[in-house]
Order: C-alpha cells, then sequence, then structure tokens
C-alpha cells in the first residue's frame, strides 16, 4: 500500500504541473526559408474559444540581404484546427497540406500590412464563430522571389474570449475557484481558532503544527488566484508568481509528509518527547522532499526519482510508527488489566484507563484509514482527469479534492476536545491505607502514570514496577504506563 501511494502521490505532483499555466500570447522567433515549406505549431496546448472569440497574430520579418525591390511571393497561412482534427494535420505535414489541404481546418491568409526596407510584417485577424478548442499552426507555403533570401521574424499570437478574456474557456472559472478555496481554508482556520479558544487548556504543540497545513493551504490558494487573475488581465504569466506558487506549494506538500509522521510517531498522544535522531532524520526528509518537488517544477521532472525515494521512505515509516503504537496501546491495555486483576484494584471514577487507551488506538486506527482512503481517491482522480480533457478547472478540483479530505480528516481528528475525564481516573484499593492518584504525564514526558502511596507491599500497574520504599507512611511510587 505504501508503495502504491507513493506512485500516487508522484502522479498527482505531475498532473499538478500539467495543470499550470499556459501562456495565451504568445511571442516567439521563426525563421521561413524561401526554398522551404513549413509547419509550425503556434501554441502547444489546445485554447477553448467561446462564440465571438478572437485569434490575433503578427508576423514581423527582417530578410536577408534586403527585400527592396523585390516583389514577395511568400504565401503566410495560419492554420485554426480543432482539436479532433490536429493529430491528422501532425502526421500530414506541411508538403500536403500545401498541395491539398483535406485537414478541415480553417485557413487564414496573412495580409502583407507594412514593406519598408528589409522588413516585412503579415497580419491574420480572424473572429470564431463557433464555440470549442483550437489549435493554430504557422503554413508557408510560399517562396521568395530569388536566391538565399530568408525572413528571420518574430510572431506575436493573442487567443481572446468576448470581453477581453484571455484565459480559455475551461479556465475562466480558476480564479473564482481559488477565491472559494482561500474562504474556504480560512473558514477551516477560523474554526480551528474557535476550538482552541473553547479547550485551550488541553492544547499542546501538536495543535499548532497541524494550525500550519489549512495556513499554508489557504496561502497556496490565494497565490493561485493572483496567478489566474494576472494571466486573465494581462494574457501572460506571471513568472515571480509562479516562482512564489512552486516554492509555497513544494513547502505545502513537505508539511503535510512531516505532520503525517508526527502523527504516526504518537507525538503529544502516546508520548512528548522524540529522540533528536529521529527529529533530524525528518527534518532532513522534510527539506529534501520540499526541495525535489520544487526542482520537479522549475528545473526538471528527472527529480522525481529522489522525490519517490523520500516519499517512499517517509510513507514506510509513517505506517510502521502508526501500527507500532496500536500494538504497543493493545498491549498496554492487556497488561492494565491483569495487574489490577491481581492487585485487587478497582475504579472509582466512570472512566478508565482502558477508556483511554482505547481513544488513543481508535485515533491511530482512523489515521491510518484516512491514509488508506487517500490513496484510493487519489487513484480515483488521477484516472478522471485523464478522462476530463476539456474543462481545466474540473481537472483542478479533482485533483485537489483528495488532498482535502485527507487534511481535513486529520483535523477533525485530532481536534481539540473536553478531555477533563481522561485527567480525573481514580482507583479503589482493598486496604484503604492506598491513595491512588491519576496523572496524564510525568516529568519524563510519559502520558501514563499512576502514584501510589502506602507501606504495603511491591504494587505494580503498568510495565514498570515500583519497589517498596523504606521510608515512613504515605512514602510515593511512580508507575507508568506509557507506549
Amino acid at each position: 500500500m505504501s508503495t502504491r501511494l507513493v506512485l500516487v502521490f508522484i502522479t498527482s505532483a505531475v498532473v499538478r504541473h500539467q495543470l499550470d499555466c499556459n501562456a495565451w500570447i504568445v511571442d516567439d522567433n521563426l525563421v521561413v526559408n524561401n526554398a522551404l515549406v513549413a509547419l509550425t505549431k503556434l501554441h502547444q496546448s489546445s485554447f477553448g474559444f467561446e462564440e465571438g472569440g478572437r485569434l490575433t497574430w503578427n508576423l514581423t520579418c527582417k530578410c536577408s540581404p534586403a527585400c527592396d525591390g523585390t516583389q514577395p511571393r511568400v504565401s503566410i497561412r495560419v492554420l485554426l484546427c480543432p482539436r479532433d482534427k490536429t493529430n491528422k494535420v501532425d502526421k500530414a505535414g506541411a508538403v500536403q497540406l500545401c498541395v491539398s489541404d483535406s485537414s478541415q481546418c480553417s485557413s487564414l491568409s496573412g495580409n502583407l500590412q507594412h514593406r519598408y526596407g528589409r522588413y516585412l510584417s503579415w497580419v491574420v485577424s480572424s473572429s470564431i464563430g463557433n464555440k470549442g478548442f483550437y489549435t493554430s499552426y504557422f503554413l508557408n507555403c510560399g517562396a521568395y522571389n530569388g536566391t538565399g533570401v530568408n525572413l528571420h521574424c518574430k510572431s506575436h499570437l493573442v487567443l481572446l474570449n468576448p470581453g477581453g478574456e484571455h484565459l480559455s474557456y475551461d479556465e475562466i472559472p480558476l480564479p473564482a475557484m481559488y477565491v472559494v478555496g482561500v474562504t474556504i481554508w480560512s473558514g477551516i482556520l477560523v474554526m480551528w481558532l474557535i476550538n482552541w479558544a473553547a479547550f485551550w487548556k488541553y492544547s499542546n504543540p501538536l495543535h499548532r503544527v497541524l494550525f500550519v497545513v489549512p495556513l499554508i493551504k489557504a496561502a497556496l490558494h490565494l497565490i493561485l488566484y493572483f496567478v489566474w487573475e494576472s494571466k486573465s488581465r494581462t494574457g501572460y504569466d506571471n513568472d515571480s508568481l509562479l516562482t512564489v506558487q512552486y516554492l509555497v506549494r513544494s513547502v505545502q506538500e513537505g508539511v503535510l509528509f512531516f505532520m503525517l509522521m508526527l502523527l504516526a510517531d504518537g507525538w503529544y498522544v502516546t508520548c512528548t518527547s522524540t529522540s533528536v535522531f529521529r527529529w533530524l532524520g525528518t527534518a532532513t526528509l522534510f527539506a529534501g522532499l520540499a526541495t525535489s518537488l520544487l526542482c520537479v517544477e522549475m528545473v526538471h521532472e528527472y527529480f522525481l526519482a529522489f522525490t519517490i525515494c523520500c516519499c517512499l521512505f517517509m510513507l514506510y515509516k509513517a505506517l510502521k510508527w502508526a501500527t507500532r503504537n496500536i500494538d504497543h496501546l493493545i498491549k498496554q491495555q492487556t497488561q492494565i488489566s491483569s495487574n489490577m486483576s491481581r492487585l485487587g484494584l478497582s475504579y472509582v471514577s466512570q472512566c478508565t484507563l482502558d477508556h483511554l487507551l482505547t481513544a488513543k488506538e481508535h485515533l491511530f486506527r482512523y489515521y491510518r484509514a484516512f491514509i488508506v482512503v487517500w490513496a484510493i481517491l487519489s487513484i480515483i482522480a488521477i484516472a478522471a482527469v485523464f478522462f476530463v480533457t476539456e474543462e481545466v478547472w474540473i481537472r483542478a478540483l479533482v485533483v485537489e479534492a483528495p488532498e482535502v479530505v485527507v487534511i481535513l480528516g486529520i483535523l477533525l481528528l485530532f481536534r481539540l476536545r473536553n478531555f477533563a475525564k481522561y485527567r480525573n481516573i481514580k482507583l479503589k484499593a482493598p486496604e484503604s491505607s492506598y491513595t491512588i492518584i491519576y496523572s496524564p504525564t510525568n516529568e519524563e514526558g510519559c502520558c501514563h502514570t499512576v502514584y501510589l502511596a502506602d507501606d504495603a507491599d511491591t504494587l505494580s500497574i503498568g510495565t514498570k514496577q515500583s519497589s517498596r520504599s523504606s521510608e515512613s507512611r504515605n512514602s510515593t511510587y511512580i508507575v507508568e504506563t506509557s507506549v
């Protein structure tokens, strides 16, 4: 299961990478050779035009040698092809399209606008009549009258929807969607703060770590809103915002895995301390995972190999630690029940140590269940993404859903509640000379401690025994039952 989950996580990261921006104002350099025909795709992804959208393409060329006195016979065309025809166009090639165009694409001829000195300029402009996804190609079918004449050109393509909207129609809902995301995660933060205000006296560092996860998610959605809003306004990708987005997203994924490892280890659930070696190891893996994810986005996808190694090790450890805590809690329940029966102890309070240990055992069982649900939903989401090819906002929502489910589930599971009943567990011994006090923590950071005071024989509740004291009556015996 851990290996499958890692692959699901990595595939999700790749899908998110593919859902990132694709600028719809495209500036490029082209070389038009007088002796060759050429077919060039002007943009990589199909653009969704609403009815009434517009394509505008400017081609400004510098020819060498000079074009003075030479009559241009270059045939500049733009093919506007529905997405389902692009494979046919790619297979046909430039020569066949120039000789006999059977691609069923709209052929838009370029009009020579300016001719001065070495510079020529063509403009193609067309309104879109039917809603759909289109890909545009530059097609050069003519030749220039003269030998050795090359046109060194700058291409400027603008794809626009009605109302000055630079986004493809399947991207238009994205800014609003991320505003909703910011609102939802901000609401979760507010509810978390209300929960903390209501039960602050039971709070511990674990809840402060959990607070960071929705905080980073809210920040990421806010950044994504600005990324898409900027592109909607200008038609260009904002490189600074994209860099910040990649950085925050990488940190968010690393923090999520870091949190999952802390929860699996039982930090402030079964014990309040963790070894320095484990802290350093977890922090190193967090830094490695975040850095590798950033490199996948900004450098090359070859870094996925290192990301897979980090995720595989972290998830293996997280599931192993969670299972270990479940086994130890079950063992503790058995030991406590056996020792209490042997010593003749009984509970005075309604809440017992069995209730406490069972509640913690259920926490870890639900935690593992959320991890499994996350894996299953991620598999479904990734499969759905490959079938939903036209609506980018739906794909983005589907990819986001599994992570939202696991984060909300973890926050709900580990939220603060009234834990007073677990701090007031009382036991009754056969002799009235016993004074028995239960404490959830002790000086060593362990989470279940029973204090027994008497002058009788050795008493034991948990895994450690307290030897009989040689001091006077009411001396204190400390018995630990922590994992």
